[in-house]
């Protein structure tokens, strides 16, 4: 199965790799501020699973997650630091 050409050198695709990397890193350091430290290392195990799930993914479902990345770092972030509740 080929990829859709706007995933091939898509600034999409950048962006959204780049924002899931800020958010993933902030959200260590929030979760270890606000909450124990125990939950922060269940940040990074959340993290980790996170990764280990997404490589089986087939790369045809990985065009439709990577499309919706952004709008998901963003809400998640801001329930998170408290901007709005979930």
């Amino acid at each position: 199965m080929e990829l859709p050409k706007w995933t091939i050198n898509s600034p999409w695709l950048y962006m959204s790799g780049i924002v899931a990397a800020i958010s993933a890193l902030l959200s260590i350091i929030t979760t270890a501020v606000q909450y124990a430290l125990v939950w922060a290392l269940a940040t990074i195990a959340e993290i980790v699973l996170g990764v280990v799930i997404s490589s089986v993914i087939p790369p045809a479902a990985k065009v439709m997650i990577t499309s919706i990345t952004i709008p998901v770092c963003v809400t998640s972030m801001g329930a998170l630091w408290g901007f709005w509740y979930l």
